[in-house]
């Protein structure tokens, strides 16, 4: 058909047909290697020769469009990776299109036209131009037949509407390409606009058949030599139809293709969006799509259920506002994150605030939406899964767990698990702590535990061990021997419990533990001894009460003497055989060291514990003597708690009382003068000051006491000379105050009186007293006489004022006296008072 509409070997062929048609059957068949090439080089080289063409021009031109059919069969596999495309596939067939009716024609029409043209005694440029526009024709008539024909034929059989608008586009056409054809200068034109009329209202298989029959109809009438203005030029198809006719048949369907490509990216959009429609309105997790700023613009029932709102109310609502405060900014970070990431957010569990004020837990992620033209985020999804009863789950068993192994940990109880369907038991850590033993060091086999067995203990292992395997008890206990990683023994208690029996009541699954007792051991031997030690030891104990320094007294429940070592009947001066059976009242009956009341020495009233009561007291002995004594009573009581009697042993304290009276004295008294020291005087004016001693009122007086020429005895007559005369002055002043008095003695020749309940006008009479007694004493040493004097301050002892601040006032008002001339008192004033000088 292609040479008789080309006019034969005389010119080059301008229409080719069959080139498209195979190329498509050939990928339809998925024929592969030298299939395609074979038939087209036989298919092709008998007609050209038939048709006159000189033998090398027809071999080589064969060789071309074998060549060309197989190449492009290939390109197209491995370019579209598949055959030939569907009819639903635009973009595809589109590109299938440019590489048959193309590139392929290209590339081999510019290896045919210097090949083929010099042979046929064709012209080069002519055969190159009309090799190309020639199979772009021939395409563009025969691929729409071959693609869309069988799809378009199954779609017109089943569809009778369709069926009918097609018949009518078709002879509507049909009818407009012959008229056209034969009747205008330029029909192409009318041809083209029409089939784009068509491309724009009809489906792309349609127009692209239509086209095919439009093209068709035009090719045999432009041969038949009826087209107006062209001339044949000795071929039955003009050759400059070639360009205008493809033009006219490619660019509507070009339009149908870009249509349909149109129709179904908004088909596919309209499922997709009816799909996400569907799937966020039935979806049980929450989902949301947010605008960049994170307010709501659409979300599904399962969020608004989730946190108790409406849809209604959750639209324009910040989702920000409805997290936690505490993790408020961290949620606003995952949106950021996502749309700087590009990409999901992980995630990650939020606790919500619900419309009634709880708080639910829900796990969430974000995802942005890119606008394609500008890059620019403008929308988030968020994904937000309630995780509520998960997690407070997930916290009970989390609690629970916890709980029980801070039980065992804390009892140091060891859990053993054995499964016997996996032929594997579990050791917790604290098992093997126990042995001494870290966590990955031993192995999981059942019959490990009866390796580490003491070897006397095997047979009570084994033998339970049996037991449990045969009988039909679900809990055992047994002790046993096992052995440490370092080598030695430790006890352990075994108890267990059998969950599983297999048949014939075979121990399948069975949990329990291991406790350490050797310590309980231990003691329980320690016990035994004990006992035996006790054994022996009661005859030596009434031989040890009689040789300790303590004295012991025993009294049954009655309160009566049962026992008294030697050391008591010393101190409470009665004898053991009279004092058998006599209450213990008459026998020992200690005071009170303080008050001189009787104390009770019978403990009745002691707690289970059996609490001993202490005393420190006054012995009273039949001959009127006395002893201090530190005694402690405690109950005997049976294992019952039942009072069976009291022990009370007692030690003559006396003395140490005395050592302790001595010491008390030495601590608050001068050593030289025996007098009060300053420590004693401090707290005395302390306790006025503070009103801790306020019996005698609340006026008081203290006075500050310098010796005069008290150096000068030193000087002239020693130490010892001075030391003996501050012993008489200190007598002389003891004599002159009252004995509420406290006289002390600060240091050196320094004196002090703290006069208590006494007025400024007694305390100024009392110092004059002192200081004329003191001028008038005549201490004589070595036969030499000597007179030393004295000057006083006075100052008022006021309530809540620094006892250093009164010492330093007396002070200054002795300063005072001394600088009237000795011999004198001087009271130092209160405030706004003039100093107060006396002989």
């Amino acid at each position: 058909m292609s040479l008789w509409l080309s006019g034969g070997a005389d010119a080059p062929i301008a229409i080719w047909l069959a080139s498209p048609l195979v190329v498509v059957q050939f990928a339809r068949m998925d024929a592969r290697g030298a299939t395609p090439f074979v038939i087209v080089l036989t298919a092709a080289l008998l007609p050209l020769l038939v048709s006159g063409m000189p033998p090398l021009a027809a071999v080589s031109l064969s060789l071309i469009l074998a060549a060309q059919v197989s190449v492009t069969v290939w390109v197209a596999r491995v370019w579209l990776e598949a055959g030939v495309p569907e009819v639903r596939s635009p973009e595809k067939q589109l590109q299938y299109f440019a590489i048959v009716a193309l590139a392929m024609p290209l590339l081999f029409g510019l290896v045919a036209g210097p090949l083929v043209a010099p042979l046929a005694g064709w012209n080069t440029i002519v055969t190159i131009h009309d090799f190309i526009a020639g199979h772009l024709l021939g395409a563009a008539i025969m691929m729409p037949l071959a693609i869309c024909g069988g799809s378009l034929l199954t779609n017109l059989v089943a569809n009778r509407s369709d069926r009918t608008a097609f018949a009518q586009a078709a002879i509507g056409l049909a009818v407009a390409t012959g008229v056209a054809t034969l009747t205008l200068n330029h029909p192409l034109a009318l041809i083209g606009l029409s089939l784009l009329v068509v491309a724009f209202v009809r489906p792309l298989e349609e127009t692209a058949f239509i086209s095919s029959i439009c093209g068709m109809i035009a090719v045999v009438i432009a041969s038949l030599g009826l087209v107006p203005g062209f001339e044949t030029m000795g071929a039955p198809f003009p050759p400059r139809l070639q360009a205008s006719l493809s033009l006219a048949l490619v660019v509507p369907a070009f339009f149908a293709i870009v249509r349909a490509r149109g129709l179904v990216d908004r088909r596919a959009k309209e499922e997709s969006d009816a799909v996400f429609r569907r799937s966020m309105e039935d979806s049980a997790i929450g989902m949301a799509i947010l605008d960049v700023c994170g307010r709501i613009q659409k979300t599904n029932g399962a969020l608004a259920s989730m946190l108790g709102y409406s849809i209604d109310e959750l639209e324009g609502m910040v989702l920000a506002d409805l997290v936690h405060e505490d993790e408020r900014a961290s949620a606003l970070d995952q949106g950021r994150q996502a749309i700087r990431d590009r990409r999901t957010s992980a995630r990650v569990e939020k606790r919500y605030l619900r419309k009634d004020g709880t708080q639910v837990w829900g796990q969430g992620s974000i995802s942005a939406v890119f606008n394609a033209e500008t890059d620019r985020a403008t929308h988030l999804i968020c994904h937000i899964e309630n995780v509520d009863e998960r997690r407070r789950t997930m916290e009970a068993i989390a609690e629970a767990e916890n709980r029980w192994n801070f039980a065992l940990s804390s009892a140091r109880q060891g859990v053993w698990d054995l499964d016997l369907r996996k032929n594997r038991v579990y050791h917790s850590a604290i098992w093997k702590e126990m042995l001494g033993y870290g966590e990955s060091e031993l192995a999981d086999a059942p019959g490990l535990w009866l390796q580490l067995i003491h070897p006397d203990d095997l047979d009570i292992a084994i033998g339970m061990d049996r037991a449990n395997r045969q009988g039909s008890n679900a809990f055992f206990e047994a002790e046993f021997r096992m052995r440490h990683k370092d080598g030695h023994w430790i006890w352990v208690l075994d108890r267990g419990r059998i969950l599983e029996r297999g048949p014939g009541g075979s121990i399948i699954r069975a949990i329990g533990t291991h406790t350490d007792i050797t310590r309980q051991k231990e003691a329980q031997e320690r016990l035994a001894e004990t006992a035996r030690a006790l054994r022996a030891e009661k005859d030596r104990l009434r031989v040890m009460l009689r040789s300790i320094g303590d004295a012991v007294i025993c009294t049954d429940a009655e309160g009566r003497v049962a026992f008294m070592n030697p050391v008591a009947e010393s101190l409470t001066g009665h004898r053991l055989e009279t004092a058998i059976g006599v209450p213990l009242a008459d026998i020992h009956s200690p005071l009170d060291e303080d008050t001189r009341e009787p104390i009770a020495a019978v403990v009745r009233d002691a707690g289970a514990e059996g609490d001993a009561v202490q005393h420190r007291a006054m012995l009273v002995r039949p001959d009127a003597t006395r002893s201090f004594i530190r005694q402690v009573a405690s109950p005997i009581l049976s294992s019952d708690g039942e009072y069976e009697g009291t022990v009370i042993v007692f030690q003559d304290m006396s003395d140490a009382r005395a050592v302790q009276r001595q010491l008390a004295h030495a601590a608050s008294h001068d050593s030289l003068t025996g007098v009060a020291n300053r420590s004693r005087f401090m707290d005395a004016l302390e306790d006025l000051t503070e009103g801790r001693d306020s019996v005698f009122g609340e006026e008081n007086h203290m006075l500050f006491i310098d010796l005069d020429r008290f150096k000068l005895v030193n000087d002239t007559a020693g130490h010892v000379a001075g030391d003996a005369l501050l012993k008489r002055i200190a007598s002389t002043m003891q004599d002159c105050i009252r004995s509420s008095d406290i006289l002390a003695r600060l240091g050196g020749d320094e004196f002090a009186v703290i006069l208590r309940g006494c007025r400024s006008m007694e305390a100024e009479a009392i110092a004059r007293l002192l200081v004329q007694a003191i001028g008038r004493l005549a201490f004589e040493w070595d036969g030499r006489e000597h007179r030393v004097g004295a000057s006083i301050g006075i100052a008022a002892i006021a309530a809540g004022r620094d006892p250093a601040d009164i010492v330093a006032d007396a002070d200054k008002g002795c300063y005072a006296a001394k600088a009237q001339g000795r011999g004198t008192v001087c009271i130092h004033p209160r405030a706004n008072e003039p100093l107060q000088l006396s002989a």
